[in-house]
């Protein structure tokens, strides 16, 4: 995966939106049986309905209340990258939300920090805002900072620190050398998702009784996830996006896929404590 920064930037942006539809997109497609799983007397058919509902309205946002809409992704976002990495690490029990929320805004505004010019061409065509370049390096200040403190002042953090930084090290060698999408694409693959996959397994199946865990998972996830590129699909194709538009329109639908999938981890952590 490192081999492809090297390739040409069209070739990067289709590696990492071929990353987040396969394994990216397949993290979230079995959000359904962990709900079923964690309240076992609803039904499909309601926790589909609602569950689509949520993702519909999420796009929806984007078209009527874009500022609020872009800003609402990247927060919950970070809160979950955050969850995501430290759930199964620390125990942190009272600060637990605000520490994951510091991890993953130190790994967005890294990502801002090294692709501003794109993001501030996406914010801009979505929300009509325009970014300046000192609010970068501000953000990225004040998420180090936070970060920092953080974990030199709590000890169950500290001990981690060095392992920490060293993986912050490995996240910025990618994002300053590669493009947006494919940046993007691989923290979301190789640091989010295939981890989030081995937690929601571990959560759905137990490994005594299942021989093939992960198969069961792509079976019980496939059409929903087969449904979502659906979704990309027909958006990029029926709707009047111009070329300018295709990094707003991937971002708008993986803002509108990750709202409801937030919820859903977050309740399957909290039923795992």
């Amino acid at each position: 995966m490192l081999g492809c920064i090297t390739l040409p930037i069209v070739a990067q942006d289709f590696m990492g939106g071929l990353l987040i539809a396969t394994l990216g997109i397949l993290h979230g497609a079995n959000d359904i049986a962990i709900i079923q799983k964690h309240k076992i007397h609803r039904k499909t058919l309601s926790i589909v309905t609602k569950y689509s509902a949520v993702v519909l309205l999420g796009g929806i946002a984007f078209f009527y209340l874009p500022a609020l809409a872009l800003l609402s992704f990247v927060l919950v976002s970070a809160y979950h990258f955050g969850e995501q990495h430290l759930a199964s690490r620390y125990n942190i029990h009272r600060i637990s939300s605000f520490v994951y929320f510091v991890y993953g805004s130190l790994v967005f505004a890294l990502l801002f920090f090294f692709h501003q010019l794109q993001v501030q061409e996406v914010v801009q065509i979505i929300s009509n805002i325009n970014i300046s370049d000192q609010f970068f390096i501000m953000l990225l200040g004040l998420a180090m900072s936070l970060f920092l403190s953080f974990w030199l002042l709590k000890p169950q953090l500290r001990k981690n620190l060095v392992y920490e930084l060293f993986l912050f090290a490995g996240i910025i060698a990618v994002f300053s050398r590669a493009s947006l999408i494919y940046a993007f694409g691989f923290y979301f693959v190789v640091w989010h998702s295939y981890p989030s996959l081995k937690s929601q397994i571990n959560f759905l199946y137990d490994s005594q009784l299942s021989s093939n865990p992960f198969g069961q998972y792509l079976r019980s996830s496939f059409w929903y996830w087969i449904a979502a590129l659906l979704g990309l699909i027909a958006g990029y194709l029926w709707i009047d996006f111009s070329a300018q538009y295709f990094l707003p329109l991937f971002f708008t639908f993986l803002a509108a896929i990750t709202f409801p999938h937030v919820l859903v981890m977050q309740q399957m952590f909290h039923s795992k404590k």
